[in-house]
């Protein structure tokens, strides 16, 4: 989730450290239409101009556009809209991806110094060339160089993903590598290994201990509310029901007092009344 659910892609390739580009983004091949958000309005973007800091990039159905800089590339496909930040750290740069298809090829280093980021994942790499995809709540990754490890946070579960392989999730559906190989991956989940074919079964198994977990939590729950949701009642009942006694016990005393003076015999008739009294409670 995104639960915002979210998978990290980091590459395994290592090279030469480099430091990070000063240079800044070129839209180096245009077609379409293609657009920059600037002064609060959306204007046309133009073959060569640069991208300064951060800025927000869309593209029309028919509309591509491919940055350069240096030796790096990124290419947005038709109906995509990215926020380019150039350097947000000194050796990261960042895609925060809102909807479309992206394609990255980054220089090989050492470090991680480039990330794709959607409402599902994040993809980090060391030097690789890969395309995200997101649509309608779906994420897929797709590689064509390099070794991408995946990592779906929403489910604690890594992966590694080669040259050929996809994988996909969504909020709602955990990783799943498809493409030459896949049956032969190895899922990290909750820290165990998992082979391809019981990865269903390890969910199945997670997800029946969260609804045992989410269960548990809600009897506790339900078990303090009566207490919880008015805490001051049941010391006005307490202090109720002593009220109550006392008031009982003053009516008690004050009907015994009255009802001793009343049987206190007062000649021959207080005798008999006293008589009459013990008659019929005795045989």
């Amino acid at each position: 989730m995104l639960k915002l659910g979210t998978i990290v892609f980091t590459s395994l390739l290592l090279a030469t450290v480099s430091p990070a580009s000063a240079e800044d983004w070129i839209a180096d091949r245009l077609r379409g239409q293609v657009e920059i958000f600037a002064d609060g309005d959306w204007t046309p973007l133009v073959r060569g101009d640069s991208i300064q800091d951060t800025a927000k990039i869309r593209t029309a159905s028919a509309g591509r556009v491919e940055f350069h800089r240096g030796e790096e590339t990124i290419s947005l496909g038709g109906n995509t809209e990215i926020i380019l930040n150039q350097v947000e750290t000194q050796w990261m740069t960042r895609i925060v991806q809102v909807w479309g298809t992206v394609t990255v090829e980054a220089e090989k280093r050492n470090v991680q110094h480039f990330s794709v980021q959607t409402p599902v994942m994040a993809a980090i790499v060391k030097g690789t060339q890969f395309t995200v995809t997101y649509r309608n709540g779906l994420t897929k990754v797709d590689v064509e160089e390099g070794i991408v490890e995946i990592r779906d946070f929403a489910t604690n579960t890594s992966v590694d993903l080669r040259p050929g392989q996809s994988a996909a999730a969504s909020q709602m559906r955990p990783v799943k590598v498809s493409g030459p190989g896949s049956e032969d991956v190895i899922y990290v989940i909750d820290g165990q290994a998992v082979a391809a074919a019981a990865r269903e079964a390890a969910f199945e198994r997670r997800a029946n201990r969260q609804m045992q977990d989410n269960a548990s939590a809600n009897g506790v729950e339900h078990r303090a509310s009566p207490n919880v949701s008015n805490p001051g009642q049941s010391t006005e009942r307490r202090a109720g029901a002593s009220d109550g006694r006392n008031q009982a016990a003053d009516n008690a005393a004050s009907n015994g007092a009255s009802g001793a003076a009343a049987n206190r015999p007062s000649g021959g008739q207080g005798s008999q009344s006293a008589q009459s009294g013990n008659g019929n409670g005795r045989p």
